[in-house]
């Protein structure tokens, strides 16, 4: 029974080792998400990805939303981490199978927990990711679309030169858009 009991314990401590290694992974790919989710923010002006927060506050709030799942991502990949193989063994005294039963079951428990924290961690960097793409799509569409109209003398005539005179970039966008697509 020794040798079973060995064998075991040394399978769940190399899934332990692997979950350990895979949620490693996880936090460093989170925080390079995190920059990326940054970057239109952060980005110097000029950029094709840079906003401007006076002036696209929408743009800005969308990205800074499109982070939070990746932190939310975080808090389950550290969460996952802290699990210990922790057990009470009170009441055990000189009863090593069931020293060893409880100390079993409680890496078990670690190793499942961690397991269900690890998927739930990857399920949230999915979604912040897609978000954050999304939003890149967004920002490169709005962008090109204005500079499209712009170059075609499109941008400076009638409401929506009053929008971008007041610096109201997103409603000329949306009226120039609608005006392009011929639904104004």
């Amino acid at each position: 029974a020794d040798a079973d009991f060995i064998a075991d314990l040394e399978f769940l401590e190399n899934r332990d080792l692997d979950l350990s290694v895979r949620i490693g992974g996880m936090l460093a790919f989170n925080a390079l998400m995190v920059t990326i989710g940054t970057h239109p923010i952060s980005a110097s002006p000029g950029s094709p990805l840079s906003l401007d927060a006076p002036t696209q506050p929408i743009l800005v709030t969308a990205s800074i939303i499109g982070i939070a799942p990746l932190i939310v991502s975080c808090y389950f990949c550290l969460r996952a981490l802290l699990f210990g193989e922790e057990f009470d063994s009170e009441g055990l005294d000189g009863d090593d199978v069931g020293l060893r039963q409880r100390l079993f079951a409680a890496f078990i428990h670690s190793i499942d927990a961690q397991a269900i924290m690890l998927g739930r961690a990857v399920r949230w960097t999915i979604a912040g990711g897609a978000i954050t793409l999304g939003i890149w799509a967004w920002i490169l569409a709005e962008k090109m679309v204005i500079r499209l109209l712009d170059d075609q003398g499109r941008c400076r005539g009638g409401v929506v030169a009053m929008e971008m005179e007041r610096g109201d970039v997103e409603a000329a966008f949306k009226q120039e858009s609608l005006r392009w697509a011929g639904f104004a």
